[in-house]
């Protein structure tokens, strides 16, 4: 379900908990970067997409995309999938592939409706590398390059 004002706290809370297991956990999060962007899935729904799975009151997923044109070509529209976030206790059975599955076809309905013509999922958190790898290949992605990083402090 697309994001909503009530979901804007456990949506941080879930957030939070997988930014800072991820490779930028070093990083402070930032409440007010996090509400700048959540406020874009409400207020802005044709350029940003924000969606949850819940089970009663419990959201165990989320995640944030935008949408723009290619930057050196004619034609294109890219949503970028900048992070998907599944609760920890969730990921590791049936349940969490269940929840990425569900948000990663809302996501696919959502920029289908924008013609997008690409989907771009930015896999960089460094958590569970093989696992997110063995999952966008089942359900039919390709991978298109590497992302590698440095932390430099």
């Amino acid at each position: 379900m697309p994001t909503q004002e009530k979901h804007r706290e456990s949506v941080r809370d879930l957030t939070r908990v997988v930014h800072e297991k991820s490779l930028f956990g070093d990083i402070p999060f930032s409440d007010a970067k996090f509400d700048r962007a959540f406020d874009k899935t409400l207020t802005e729904a044709e350029q940003h997409l924000g969606l949850t799975v819940s089970l009663g009151n419990r959201v165990l997923g989320c995640c944030y995309c935008s949408i723009g044109d290619y930057f050196i070509g004619e034609g294109a529209r890219i949503a970028s999938v900048n992070t998907i976030c599944v609760d920890q206790g969730a990921a590791n059975g049936l349940l969490g592939g269940k929840v990425a599955l569900r948000l990663t076809k809302g996501i696919e309905v959502w920029a289908r409706s924008r013609r997008s013509t690409h989907i771009l999922y930015h896999v960089t958190s460094g958590i569970k590398i093989r696992q997110a790898d063995e999952f966008f290949r089942k359900i039919g992605m390709k991978q298109i390059g590497g992302s590698y990083g440095v932390r430099l402090f």
